[in-house]
């Protein structure tokens, strides 16, 4: 009732998922701001008590640090702790930044006061401290003892008598003890000894005014060991003075840190005390808070299932019918949200399956006709690729025999091109032996001429000869008796050469008519070179002619091969598409039996009240398929028909 009345029910889930977890994540995000919130509070106090534990840590450094100096005297170490103290001070203004409570302002400017006091406090030990350090040479016992040293040897070098001595030794003995008493005031600064350094003094100013001037002692000795220990004394004096000064200072530091420390311990516990404050209120917040968040998310589930599982269990059963078969049902929505829509769906799908159904065996109705008729094609296309591929299995057997001829041919070619090369390489050796002939007659011609040439000088000494034996013969016979056989001698040369010259005349005919003979053979020899060309160049170009057939045979066989190859694999082409066309038949087959399955399936649907009606299956057609013939290498050698 209150559901209705808030009008929850008219929203949709998405509307009521969105509300509940709107109002889960208010709580849940109420619940982290309050947490973050605290936790920055605790992060605030924890940053305070951080802040006063590192100020109590460096007090504790800084007393730590006093105690090394009062161990050692080193004024390093105060010095150190100065530079300390000047980051404390950055830490106490760095903190004073912080968001501090009206508590806790009153508490934090004590610190800050004390601290000052303290800081003040701390510089006057250091200047005292510095000031006392400075002032240890001047009562130092080293160089005391090395006075009195020098005053001890002086008085062994120096002749005096057992009298004069032990005044003198006793008089070292005095200022010695002041020396050490000196010692004792620089480690503890009291009273009591800078009295008993005075009463020391005073009885050694009585033996050295004592002292006669006219007794022959070393006053050249005794006088400036005694200036020393006057200046010494006051030294002493001012040291004491000082020491108490640094005493009173450094109790007024302890006083003041202590003060700090237990200031700064009061911050401390303050803000401990109001993390544990803020820690035990946000714990006890957020519990509440959860345990509201818990009870809100229990009761949003209990109401989110109710909704949503009532329409669920409603949709299963119409689902369940759908499942069984039953589209008869008819369902109508109880609401708008979701689930209303979803039930609304389901009414809708249930009338579109009805519808579908329908449908679908109308459809198988036409599906079984219809693969009887294909299946009937099938086998009509699988005969008639049978035939195609008895064609095609001719077609090749033709294509070998007219391969085999023009590799035949081109066999020829070839065998006719080589015995054309083989007589070209003849015409060309005849060739060369005939221009080889040739110049060898131009050379037997040459040489012909040269014996010509020859022959005529023989002929011009023979006429020469002659002449000159006939006037050889005139002055014989002018010589008379005396010259006769001079005269014998000269008819026998000219004999000789008459007989040279008509050698000479004849040798000069026969290589007349040699040369003669010689052109006429070179010319033969010129026109038979002449035809050796023409043979030459008549067989290169049957030669050539025979190349371009054997080329043209060669593009002819493979052409052909590869016809022959493509018309193999059309057979092959056509063998598969026959058997591609036989398994479609059988697939055509199957699926009129998958067909009259799916209306077998179809008719378990129930969408009317009368009985499902069964489909006859149509007997397929199958016609015979045609004899595929052999492949065969001869058909009838008239292969030339194709």
């Amino acid at each position: 009732m209150l559901l209705e009345l808030l009008g929850l029910k008219k929203l949709k889930i998405t509307a009521k998922l969105y509300l509940g977890f709107s109002v889960a994540i208010v709580i849940v995000v109420l619940v982290s701001a309050f947490g973050i919130n605290a936790l920055f509070d605790i992060k605030n106090h924890t940053t305070k008590n951080d802040f006063a534990n590192n100020l109590s840590a460096e007090l504790d450094k800084l007393r730590s640090a006093r105690l090394t100096y009062l161990a050692t005297n080193d004024l390093s170490v105060l010095e150190k702790n100065r530079q300390e103290l000047a980051q404390t001070t950055g830490l106490i203004e760095n903190n004073s930044k912080l968001s501090w409570q009206s508590d806790d302002l009153p508490l934090l400017e004590t610190i800050k006061q004390k601290f000052v006091v303290y800081q003040n406090s701390y510089e006057q030990v250091y200047q005292k401290e510095k000031e006392r350090l400075s002032m240890i040479e001047g009562i130092s016992q080293e160089i005391s003892q090395e006075k009195l040293d020098n005053y001890y040897h002086a008085i062994q070098n120096t002749p005096l008598t057992e009298s004069q001595v032990n005044k003198l030794f006793s008089f070292m003995l005095l200022l010695s003890d002041v020396r050490d008493i000196a010692h004792d005031v620089q480690m503890h600064g009291e009273q009591a000894y800078v009295d008993q350094a005075s009463e020391k003094m005073a009885q050694a100013k009585k033996m050295y005014s004592d002292f006669p001037r006219d007794t022959g002692l070393p006053f050249n000795v005794i006088d400036p060991v005694w200036q020393y220990f006057g200046q010494f004394m006051q030294n002493m004096q001012s040291y004491y003075h000082t020491y108490q000064e640094s005493a009173q200072a450094t109790n007024m530091l302890s006083a003041s840190a202590q003060s700090l420390t237990q200031a700064v311990q009061v911050l401390n516990d303050l803000e401990a005390e109001k993390n544990r404050t803020i820690i035990f209120h946000t714990i006890s917040v957020m519990i509440v808070i959860s345990i509201i968040a818990i009870l809100f998310g229990l009761l949003a589930a209990w109401y989110i299932t109710r909704l949503i599982t009532k329409p669920i269990k409603e949709n299963l059963q119409l689902a369940e019918h759908i499942a069984d078969g039953d589209l008869t049902q008819h369902i109508k929505p109880a609401s708008n949200d979701e689930l209303g829509q979803l039930t609304s769906a389901m009414a809708k799908m249930n009338a579109r399956l009805h519808k579908m159904i329908s449908d679908i065996q109308g459809s198988v109705e036409h599906v079984v006709g219809a693969t009887g008729k294909i299946a009937a094609s099938n086998d009509d296309l699988a005969s008639r690729t049978e035939q195609q591929s008895a064609a095609v299995v001719e077609t090749a057997a033709s294509m070998e025999e007219l391969t085999s001829a023009v590799k035949r041919n081109a066999e020829n070619a070839h065998q006719a091109s080589q015995l054309a090369t083989g007589a070209t390489q003849d015409a060309g050796k005849g060739g060369d032996i005939v221009r080889g002939v040739i110049k060898t007659m131009d050379s037997i011609t040459d040489s012909s001429k040269k014996i010509t040439e020859i022959i005529n000088v023989i002929n011009s000494i023979s006429f020469q000869t002659n002449i000159l034996a006939l006037n050889a013969a005139v002055e014989a016979a002018r010589a008379g008796e005396q010259g006769r056989g001079f005269a014998v001698v000269a008819g026998e040369v000219r004999m000789l050469a008459s007989r040279s010259a008509q050698a000479a005349k004849e040798i000069e005919t026969l290589i007349t008519e040699s040369v003669s003979r010689v052109q006429t053979g070179s010319s033969q020899v010129y026109e038979a070179g002449k035809t050796m060309e023409n043979i030459f160049t008549s067989v290169s170009h049957v030669n050539d002619i025979m190349k371009e057939i054997a080329s043209a045979s060669d593009e002819q066989s493979r052409g052909i091969d590869q016809i022959s190859h493509a018309i193999s694999e059309l057979d092959t082409t056509t063998q598969q598409n026959a058997s591609m066309v036989v398994d479609s038949s059988h697939n055509a087959g199957a699926l009129e039996e998958e067909a009259a399955r799916l209306a077998g399936l179809v008719d378990m649907f129930r969408i009317s009240a009368a009985p499902a009606q069964q489909h006859p299956r149509p007997a397929p057609v199958r016609p015979a398929l045609a004899n595929k013939p052999a492949l065969t290498g001869d058909n009838g050698g008239q292969w030339e028909s194709f």
